[in-house]
């Protein structure tokens, strides 16, 4: 199960950094020789780099609140608050 974690957290973090980067490039250049960079392919491409990112970071960040042991119930609530915060600043866009 753990190779499995682990697997799924590689290709999203591989996922979020290529995107992450594609994406540095494309707001820097293309708006330099007068394209828009914005609308909805570049949004869509944003929420699945974001979403990405927080799959590839929620999965280390799971195993190490799900070891914790002193004031585990608390941490654990603090991790499922960061989550929904995250998820719903990258679908509305709020960050």
């Amino acid at each position: 199960m753990s190779n499995d974690r682990n697997a799924w957290m590689k290709l999203f973090s591989f996922i979020a950094l290529m995107l992450a980067a594609l994406l540095l490039l494309v707001d820097g250049i293309l708006p330099q020789i007068g394209i828009t960079v914005e609308g909805t392919f570049f949004s869509v491409l944003r929420l699945i780099k974001d979403l990405a990112l927080l799959f590839g970071v929620a999965i280390g960040a799971y195993s190490f609140v799900a070891g914790l042991t002193k004031h585990k119930k608390g941490w654990m609530i603090t991790y499922w608050i960061a989550i929904f915060v995250y998820i719903a600043g990258a679908v509305l866009n709020l960050f």
